[in-house]
């Protein structure tokens, strides 16, 4: 399930908000990514874009899963697993 095609790590970020009970802060993808910091950037960029996460008053820059972030992200999930096991 990669939210953002060109995130490598996309995917993993995905599931870490999916599976998170609260905020995740920039270092905590950063730790998750493989491409650094670029790749991190771009992922949050088009996740806030697309109203999926919120940045978290916080002097960490923390991110939150929106309700219709949970929704999108987990749907995907559920759609490539259908897909991985008709394979």
């Amino acid at each position: 399930m990669r939210f953002n095609r060109r995130a490598p790590s996309g995917d993993v970020f995905a599931d870490a908000f999916l599976r998170s009970r609260g905020p995740l802060c920039f270092d905590e993808l950063l730790e998750l990514s493989t491409d650094g910091v670029p790749e991190v950037s771009a992922w949050l960029g088009n996740a806030l874009g697309e109203g999926l996460v919120e940045e978290v008053p916080s002097s960490e820059r923390c991110f939150r899963l929106k309700g219709r972030g949970r929704r999108v992200l987990a749907l995907r999930r559920r759609r490539e697993r259908a897909i991985a096991a008709r394979h």
